[in-house]
């Protein structure tokens, strides 16, 4: 097979589904290729079997010819598994570990996407290329942890049978929420356990191993951190029931609803809107409404708030005080409070609070 053929042969089904401008350089590089030694070492026999083929491109440490293995992974996978563990995941490993941003990109994109596939198992996939991904999360360039992450958090759902699959998932998050790691490591953690809540997967395990991280993301040093946990904790609190929540996560919610940053107080707000349906009757009563009472009051709006509090509360209001009558858990001047803003808001001066 001479060069330009196996030009098309590869770039044909590798880069088919790639971004416009991902790959760009190795392709230059393909192109000014010239010695008859580069040729031939980007040359192989057609009839090489998937296994020494895949194994033959990443030895050769090509990045372009990296994304053909990528390609390949779901018949590797599939047909192959023992050798795809024993040969190609290990080179596939070491060939990402100093790959450019489009190969990481590219490869993260694929084992997402691998994570939903029928034809590979759940169970083969979270022993070959779960461990990939998560060691990607501490890749040094920190946009390129973060493509690792969105990648994870999508394939999460999908191994929500297995459960050393998402025991693997807990020592990831729970090795990324303690204080002394790197804020971003920390915010990982808190998408990561929310993720996880959310899959409903083994909550007895989020329970068990999670509930102390979650507390300390809640009280983070950096606000940016303790905005990312209170995002998480309506999908924590339903995964792990009104009991657990009542005793664990509401005194945490309240803290952040009285917040020194502001920022963190509307997303606190928006939270406590969101658990009405999580926690139960006493502590609604006891915990949220007090609060939601406070906010939802004309005088509120007479004393002129900041904007992006005002805007926030505005938004909610309609499921705040659906959330609260349909339970019959108002009283009739509780009501008249939540009407009495109604009107006050409706008569703002600024046309985006109305």
């Amino acid at each position: 097979m001479d060069l330009g053929d196996w030009g098309a042969e590869l770039i044909g089904p590798a880069m088919g589904n790639l971004t416009s401008g991902a790959g760009e350089a190795e392709l230059t590089d393909l192109k000014n290729l010239k010695s008859d030694e580069e040729i031939e070492r980007l040359t192989m026999d057609e009839d090489l079997d998937p296994i020494t083929r895949n194994v033959t491109i990443l030895s050769a440490n090509h990045p372009l010819r990296t994304y053909s293995v990528l390609h390949s992974l779901p018949l590797l996978l599939s047909e192959y598994e023992e050798p795809t563990r024993l040969k190609i995941t290990p080179k596939l490993k070491e060939a990402l570990r100093s790959a450019a941003p489009d190969l990481q990109t590219f490869a993260a994109s694929q084992m997402a996407k691998l994570a939903g596939n029928a034809g590979v198992p759940t169970q083969v996939f979270a022993n070959q290329l779960l461990p990939i991904m998560i060691a990607k999360l501490d890749a040094r360039d920190s946009s390129m942890a973060k493509v690792w992450l969105q990648s994870l958090l999508k394939v999460i759902p999908y191994l929500r049978g297995e459960k050393s699959a998402m025991r693997e998932v807990v020592a990831a998050a729970k090795a990324r929420a303690h204080l002394s790691k790197p804020k971003i490591s920390r915010l990982a953690g808190c998408s990561l356990i929310g993720e996880m809540a959310r899959s409903g997967a083994f909550p007895e395990m989020l329970r068990d191993a999670l509930l102390d991280n979650v507390v300390a993301l809640c009280q983070d040093t950096d606000y940016e951190v303790r905005i990312c946990m209170c995002q998480q904790l309506p999908a924590i609190s339903e995964a792990l029931g009104a009991e657990v929540t009542r005793e664990n996560l509401l005194e945490e919610l309240i803290e952040l609803a009285e917040d020194e940053e502001l920022n963190v107080r509307c997303e606190a707000c928006r939270t406590l809107v969101h658990m009405l349906g999580s926690v139960d009757a006493d502590a609604r009563k006891a915990d949220l409404l007090p609060k939601l009472v406070t906010y939802y009051s004309p005088e509120f709006v007479e004393e002129r708030m900041p904007a992006q509090w005002e805007s926030t509360c505005a938004e909610l209001f309609g499921e705040a005080f659906h959330g609260l009558v349909s339970r019959k858990e108002l009283s009739e001047e509780q009501i008249a409070r939540f009407l009495g803003y109604f009107r006050a808001i409706a008569k703002h001066e600024a046309p985006e609070f109305r």
